[in-house]
């Protein structure tokens, strides 16, 4: 069976469209979340003639270069995060439509937050001693339910210190109202939280600063994991320090110290040669060894004596044919 994929159609997509085609709300936003779009990207540069956009709230939507002629545009809910460069509107509606009031709450999503004009300098990782680090959770499985979580753009002027991130099935809306699958949780010094997706990081924080923020991320997440390594490893021997501590008078480990010790007295060259072959060999040591086939050597033996044997037969039917022609003549 020919899969969505084999033809360039990826398999989420049906999912979409029958979350679409499921929708009992008919605005534009709730199409927009069933489908899984962005605001700010996927209406960019697009044919939307006929689109019926008269009352909807396209706060937040990106529509530089795209068509909106015959879509009631004029009628639309806008503001400044209505983005309309390069684009195609009716000559009634012109180049800077009327702003209309703000939709009533009900509708349930925010408008795009606007990041201030300085950017954000004062992002960082929580300084945690090893005590505090190992036993930290940074992949947090449910960021919604996270407390003091708030929507808006983060304070520039206060530090933004990072608790963790997160990775879901769906799309959840940043502090910036673009919707990501995956993204990072902050936290000011009013203890309230942020979700930052993965791709407004480096675009409100400022590539340098994200870069900065995510090679220390990342370290500070290593240096929590080789700690459990060892607080795990340190566990594990302190469950078996008597086991241990008898191995030097087991049986089996003596015979196998004194076999050692043998092998090194009569026959250091042969030690020397061994571990000179598996340093240069990542430590493996292959030995090839040629073992005799009794019964393949039957099989030839046999093979050659019924190839004798139709040699002679030929040879004595070629001699019977020449003798009988040599007394017809």
């Amino acid at each position: 069976m020919t899969t969505l994929d084999t033809v360039g159609i990826p398999s989420g997509a049906f999912d979409r469209v029958a979350a679409v085609w499921d929708a009992t709300e008919v605005t534009l936003w709730a199409l927009v979340a069933a489908g899984g779009l962005d605001p700010a990207s996927d209406f960019r540069h697009r044919d939307l003639r006929g689109w019926p956009l008269g009352g909807e709230d396209v706060r937040g939507f990106d529509f530089t270069g795209s068509d909106l002629r015959s879509t009631g545009f004029e009628a639309a809910v806008v503001d400044a995060t209505t983005i309309l460069d390069g684009a195609t509107l009716d000559p009634a509606v012109g180049r800077k439509p009327a702003r209309a009031a703000p939709a009533p709450a009900a509708r349930g999503r925010a408008p795009r937050a606007v990041p201030p004009e300085g950017g954000y300098t004062k992002v960082r990782v929580p300084d945690l001693s090893d005590a505090e680090l190992v036993d930290r959770t940074f992949v947090i499985a449910d960021p919604l339910a996270l407390e003091n979580l708030t929507q808006g753009a983060p304070p520039a002027d206060q530090w933004l210190t990072y608790e963790g991130r997160y990775e879901v099935g769906a799309m959840v809306a940043c502090a910036f109202a673009h919707r990501h699958k995956r993204g990072y949780i902050f936290r000011d010094e009013a203890d309230r939280r942020y979700l930052i997706g993965h791709e407004c990081g480096a675009k409100h924080f400022g590539l340098g600063n994200w870069q900065s923020f995510t090679a220390g991320r990342e370290r500070l997440e290593e240096r929590g994991s080789y700690l459990r390594v060892i607080r795990d490893l340190a566990d594990t021997l302190r469950a078996h320090r008597d086991w241990i501590a008898g191995l030097p008078k087991n049986p089996a480990v003596r015979a196998f110290d004194a076999l050692r010790v043998d092998l090194r007295t009569l026959f250091p060259g042969l030690v020397s040669a061994i571990k000179s072959v598996i340093s240069r060999h990542d430590g493996v040591l292959t030995v090839t060894v040629e073992a005799r086939d009794y019964a393949a050597e039957e099989r030839r033996r046999e093979r050659e004596q019924e190839a004798r044997v139709v040699s002679v037969n030929e040879v004595e039917i070629r001699g019977g044919v020449g003798a009988a022609i040599g007394q017809a003549a």
